[in-house]
């Protein structure tokens, strides 16, 4: 493209940018003017939220459900843990296998 054609096509750019600012700021002075009533996709829209608390309540069922299962998992993990701990101390178990797994993966 040469340089003329490039500042012609640069202007006309810059010109349909500021026409189209132009038309929306007018389209927003009408608008503003002009009372808004909720349209029919408002309506149903509303009319859809007031029948939410249902599904809200069969959703806080399945978490409290969730919720009871997590607190299930943490609980035998802290066990397990406290399991071995307490065989650690008497048996050092850890240590055996922690040197197990250090021969077999040749780290050292």
């Amino acid at each position: 493209m040469s340089k003329k054609n490039k500042a012609k096509f640069v202007r006309q750019i810059k010109n349909q940018v500021l026409n189209q600012i132009a038309q929306t700021s007018n389209k927003a002075e009408t608008v503003g003017n002009t009372k808004l009533e909720p349209s029919e996709s408002i309506k149903k829209n509303l009319a859809a939220n007031i029948a939410k608390p249902v599904v809200e309540i069969q959703n806080l069922k399945q978490i409290k459900a969730d919720l009871a299962k997590t607190g299930i998992v943490v609980a035998v993990l802290a066990v397990a843990i406290l399991v071995l701990a307490i065989l650690d101390q008497k048996h050092h178990v850890l240590l055996t296998f922690g040197n197990f797994l250090f021969k077999l993966l040749h780290i050292q």
